[in-house]
């Protein structure tokens, strides 16, 4: 097999302003800022990679930590060199801006394994559907809270375009407040459609949030979604067991010991994959893997052009999630080419090699910190 070795790795850190803030889990976001990787190989072959980052500054772990593991290495040994990135941060990563990192250049290599071989990566990882289930999220609060408007708008408008699965955000309000806002979702979306609530970890009483679940029942939710902060192993579990409504759980989590473990005490009833939290597609394949394994259906955690890779790959992805095409929230979207196109409720697979999308570097350049 012909080497191509990796000569250059580049990392940046973008900031893009929003027109107008929202707010999830309690924050107020006006903005939204990712890392963005760029890996060239001797010949001149380039795999793209990122991340919201969170208000995290990965480039030095990246320069003085990652890069010497990866330069001259050949993208073909991309489970080697994710081994030697893990093992190599061992003691100062594991989870956190570290796996952040590792996963965002676990991506770009394996963008680098798709062009050398001429095939769309989904090919590579051995593709099961031509098309993917998209989850489109909308109804995140606005700067009044109980506003339903624009997300009742949203909602029907992509519902008369085929779409019949959403995810909205919640867990600001009461119980009974937010079941208006929920009960308006799915109102718009009709009552066939698959509605998800997402709860941003702000959940901490496990008997409020069971009286929540059962007053939420009636709308018939596919899950209910990151309901406690991380860390609330036995709040999970409890919920998992007694809870009308399933629960998804996975946003923003790394390392597949924790998936390993969410499993093993069935904890969760839909496995979310975030794939360059994760630490990338490497460990994204083994949690995707174990969940078929133990009967549990995923999806993903936004990142579309990423991920639409993974969910033509497995036969228990239920869902590729991205935001509301009539949206700014994602905002890297507008530097990648092509777009995804959202027809009748389904994404088409990209056709060209690797990971199938081009980012425009030096319009990003624009907006780096």
């Amino acid at each position: 097999m012909e080497q191509d070795l990796v000569s250059k790795i580049e990392g940046l850190t973008v900031s893009l302003p929003l027109s107008e803030a929202v707010w999830a889990s309690g924050l107020r976001i006006d903005r939204r800022e990712y890392f963005v990787i760029r890996i060239t190989t001797e010949s001149g072959l380039v795999g793209y990679g990122f991340h919201k980052s969170r208000g995290l500054h990965l480039n030095r772990i990246v320069e003085e930590n990652l890069a010497p593991l990866v330069v001259g290495k050949s993208p073909w040994m991309v489970r080697r060199i994710w081994d030697d990135m893990y093992h190599g941060t061992l003691l100062a990563g594991r989870t956190g801006a570290v796996m952040r990192a590792i996963g965002t250049i676990d991506i770009a290599l394996w963008d680098l394994c798709g062009k050398l071989a001429g095939q769309p990566l989904y090919r590579i990882l051995g593709g099961y559907r031509d098309k993917c289930r998209a989850i489109v999220v909308t109804g995140y609060y606005e700067e009044d809270f109980f506003a339903v408007d624009k997300m009742v708008e949203d909602i029907r408008a992509h519902a008369g375009e085929g779409v019949d699965f959403f995810k909205i955000a919640a867990g600001m309000l009461s119980a009974e407040d937010d079941a208006k806002r929920i009960g308006a979702a799915r109102e718009a979306a009709g009552k066939d459609a698959e509605l998800v609530v997402d709860v941003n970890w702000v959940w901490t009483d496990l008997k409020e949030a069971l009286r929540t679940a059962i007053l939420w029942e009636k709308y018939h939710l596919s899950w209910i979604e990151e309901p406690f902060p991380p860390g609330s192993t036995y709040k999970r579990q409890k919920f998992a067991d007694a809870s009308p409504v399933s629960i998804g759980i996975g946003d923003e989590q790394s390392d597949i010991h924790f998936f390993r473990d969410i499993m093993s005490t069935h904890s969760a009833d839909i496995i979310r994959i975030d794939t360059p939290v994760l630490g990338g597609i490497t460990p994204a394949i083994t949690v995707a893997s174990m969940a078929e394994a133990w009967g549990l259906p995923i999806s993903t955690h936004i990142y579309p052009e990423i991920n639409i890779h993974l969910a033509a790959a497995f036969k228990n992805m239920i869902g590729l999630e991205l935001f509301s095409t009539r949206s700014e929230l994602y905002k890297i979207d507008r530097f990648i080419n092509p777009n995804m196109e959202l027809n009748n409720g389904y994404i088409s697979l990209p056709t060209s090699a690797g990971l199938g999308f081009q980012l425009d570097w030096d319009e990003l350049i624009k907006y780096s910190i």
